[in-house]
């Protein structure tokens, strides 16, 4: 099992400036032009992934792009550095992880479980917890899944940075999702976060 922690690439970019002019405009109809222009610039459009070696799959932004400056050892990781949002996920075989588990005496209910407590050790050797929300069982495509969503800094970050990190367990394969962004931008990526991590889903077979 790999150990890994993810912080925030910064990147300083230009901010947008946008002016408009409106003759003759009552003013509920300038409030009803500016929320509908709010509306437009916060509608999120969603495209399926699609990287054929990977058994699953998930729906993303369509602004994200794939990378492989992340972390190359995950097979799937997409960015969209102006927004500062960012998503990896990989997988391990459980014939691999369940003796690896037993070996560092990890204890839990279920296999699931024990992998959880493993990598929240994992995560918080590099990440300073300020905020964690209760661990929260779920089910994806069928699945056994445990979300953690969390608050934290990172050495070498000035903002704090809030993940959101998903457990799956399949038949075979206990699957990892971690995405992220600036805690100052929580609120707006609660929503893209949720439904990334919802849309998971192994392809079928041929």
């Amino acid at each position: 099992m790999k150990k890994a922690v993810y912080g925030v690439t910064l990147f300083l970019g230009m901010g947008l400036l946008m002016t408009s002019c409106f003759s003759s405009s009552s003013s509920d109809d300038l409030k009803k032009s500016l929320e509908d222009l709010k509306k437009d610039l916060n509608t999120v459009n969603y495209v399926e992934s699609d990287i054929d070696s990977l058994d699953f799959s998930m729906v993303l932004p369509d602004y994200m792009v794939a990378t492989s400056t992340l972390d190359a050892d995950r097979p799937f990781q997409f960015m969209n550095a102006v927004k500062e949002q960012y998503i990896v996920a990989s997988y391990e075989m459980i014939s691999d992880v369940e003796p690896s588990l037993k070996a560092l005496n990890y204890e839990g209910k279920t296999l699931l479980d024990q992998y959880v407590s493993y990598n929240k050790e994992v995560i918080e050797e590099g990440v300073t917890i300020s905020k964690q929300d209760p661990i929260k069982k779920m089910t994806i495509d069928g699945m056994q899944a445990q979300l953690m969503q969390f608050d934290g800094m990172v050495e070498g970050i000035s903002e704090g940075i809030s993940y959101y990190t998903v457990f799956i367990q399949a038949k075979d394969k206990l699957y990892f999702i971690m995405t992220w962004t600036l805690e100052s931008r929580k609120d707006d990526f609660k929503p893209i976060a949720e439904k990334m991590i919802k849309s998971f889903h192994l392809k079928k077979s041929a």
